[in-house]
Parts: structure tokens; sequence; C-alpha cells
């Protein structure tokens, strides 16, 4: 990315393992056409502290996924919707249609999420809708949001922030009652449409105002933020709306105080953000594997077997994630190096 930001990377790195966190404890799950209902001890990971981090995750993670997706649409906007959109399609509609056919179902159908004689109608499902998306959901949503994000702009010509958040806020609360069409997880997206818009709105402000320059500004914003939140997280004082904003406003600030310290710029950040998206794709059927594994093997029956289980759903997916990206990867550099013609041929 041309103007890369690179608060925006080690946040989207910060919210993938958040979900990565926030996807470590079900133990059911059901969609039409399949689930899982384990019968493992809620005690095993179920326990007081981890309930609440991921309760208080759920609370705000989609959103601020969604922000962090309309403010880096910002860096390098599109003239044109047919460029956005063979962009976006190339991004997420494939990705979505080949991680969910070749890696998502069958790993899901080898962990018996579903059974054999229904496989057949989840893939005309997949293919047709996203009732058995998964945690795919999020691609074919953001790529309705950018379109409608798009023309949102075009009509307002970029000019009225106020016009363009409140039409996206209308457009997010009246979206089912008005446009009832949900072609490919259309109405998924339009729930968050909002959001996406506001982060665009952000990094206008980002760029036009110096305040995240100022260590003392951004630690400030970090103390008031952090403050909020713990008191929201004890008396649910807030809405929806501002549980989502004052938890994004401690994350960013959270992680310009990174940026001002030597973690910041640590080669850490770089390799998890080669990874991130590959964390993301891989990480969720992973975890039926290792339930399915857990219950037959009854792992989690001794102290040591009860730490790998909680170790393989946070710790160990990630890192089976980007083991799978580096194979596939060498499997891409492969094949297309066969492709490629030799000089002689060339020459020929």
């Amino acid at each position: 990315m041309k103007n890369k930001v690179r608060a925006y990377s080690i946040l989207r790195i910060l919210l993938v393992l958040l979900v990565v966190i926030a996807h470590c404890q079900y133990l059911r799950s059901t969609t039409p056409l399949g689930g899982v209902n384990y019968a493992i001890s809620k005690k095993i990971i179920a326990v007081q502290p981890i309930v609440i981090i991921i309760g208080w995750i759920q609370t705000f993670i989609m959103p601020l996924f969604f922000m962090l997706s309309g403010a880096v649409y910002h860096l390098s906007e599109k003239n044109s919707i047919d460029e956005l959109a063979s962009k976006k399609f190339k991004r997420l509609i494939i990705p979505y249609f080949l991680y969910g056919l070749l890696f998502m179902l069958p790993i899901k159908r080898i962990a018996s999420f579903y059974t054999h004689s229904d496989f057949s109608e989840v893939i005309k499902n997949f293919l047709g809708d996203v009732g058995e998306s998964g945690h795919l959901w999020f691609l074919p949503a953001l790529f309705w949001i950018s379109i409608v994000f798009f023309i949102i702009l075009k009509i307002f010509k970029n000019k009225s922030i106020f016009a363009i958040l409140i039409t996206s806020f209308l457009v997010q609360i009246y979206h089912a009652k008005y446009i009832p069409i949900n072609i490919f997880g259309f109405q998924a997206g339009m729930n968050y449409i909002f959001w996406y818009a506001l982060g665009y709105c952000f990094d206008i402000f980002r760029q036009r105002s110096n305040f995240f320059n100022s260590k003392k500004n951004i630690i400030v914003l970090f103390l008031i933020s952090l403050i909020v939140v713990l008191i929201n997280n004890k008396y649910k004082m807030l809405d929806k709306y501002f549980t989502v904003i004052f938890n994004a406003s401690m994350f960013y600030s959270l992680v310009s105080i990174i940026l001002f310290t030597k973690i910041g710029n640590t080669k850490m950040w770089d390799f998890m953000e080669k990874y991130s998206m590959n964390i993301y794709l891989y990480h969720d059927p992973l975890n039926y594997v290792i339930l399915m594994l857990a219950l037959k093997y009854n792992i989690c029956s001794s102290l040591i077997g009860k730490i790998l289980y909680v170790l393989a759903r946070t710790i160990g997916v990630v890192i089976i994630s980007i083991i799978l990206a580096k194979i596939v990867n060498k499997i891409k550099t492969f094949a297309m190096e066969r492709n490629m013609p030799t000089r002689e041929t060339a020459n020929s």
C-alpha cells in the first residue's frame, strides 16, 4: 500500500489475535446445516476471567475491524466503481471461495461439523449465500460495504463528513426495511457500514490534525479511554455505539504509544502483519479439529492436557495458520516457476 500507516498495521494484528481469543472458548456452534456440541467440561477454559475478557472483546471487535477497513480505504481511494469492485473482488471474494471450498468446509467435514449426507447441500449453500460461511462472512460483507460506501461518497462528492456519517448511519439502521435484499451477505455488510464510514472519517481527521503526533495527547487519550472502558465493563453505562468508540480510542492510542517505543519498530510486527490475514482465514476451522481430538482422546482429563488444550486453541492455531500459509506460498511459488517459460523457450 502506497500510503501505509504502521499504526493501522499493528492494530490489525492485535484485532486478529483478539478474534482468535474470542473463538477459543466455544464448545457449541450450529448452522442451518451443521454444528457441534461437545461435552467437554466448561471449567477447562470457561473460567470467569476468560469469560469476562471474551465478553468484552465481543462488544467491539467486529465494528472495530470495519472501522479499520474504512480508515485504510481512505488511504487509497479508487476513482471508479469498476476499479474498486475489481480490486475488492480479487482481495475478498476470491479468497472467500478458495479458502471456504478448499479449507474451511473440508476441515469442518473432517471434524464432523457436517455429516456426509448433507455435505453437498452445504457446498450449494456456501456458493449461493453465506449461511454456511462461518468466520469468512466478513469478506463478502466488506465487499458490499465498499461498494455501497463508494456510492455514498460519490453522492456527496466527499465534501461533507457529517452527511456521509448520517447517511451511513441511516443505511445501517434502516437497510433491512427499505433494502430487503440479501444477495451474498449484503445485509450482514450493511449492519456495519456506519463503522466503516466512521473509520474513513477518522483517517481524514488523523491526516489533518497534529493531535496524534503528541505523545502527551496520546497518553491522556489512552488513560481516559481506559478508565471509561473499565467503568463501563462493570456498570454498563454506555450504549453499544459509545462502547465501540471508547474501545477503539483505547486501542488506537495504545498502538500509538507502542510506536513511540522501540517495541513498535521490531521486526515481529512485520512478520505478524505478513501472516495476519492467513491467521484470520485458517484459525477458526482448526478449532473444530482440536475439539474433536480433545474429546476423542480424552485429552482434558489431566492438568497437562487441559493446559495443552487451551494453548492449542490460542497460540497453537496461530502457529499452525502461519505454517499452512508458508506451505501454500511455497506451492504457489513452485507452480509459478514451473509455468514460467525458460529463457531458451522464450527466445525460440
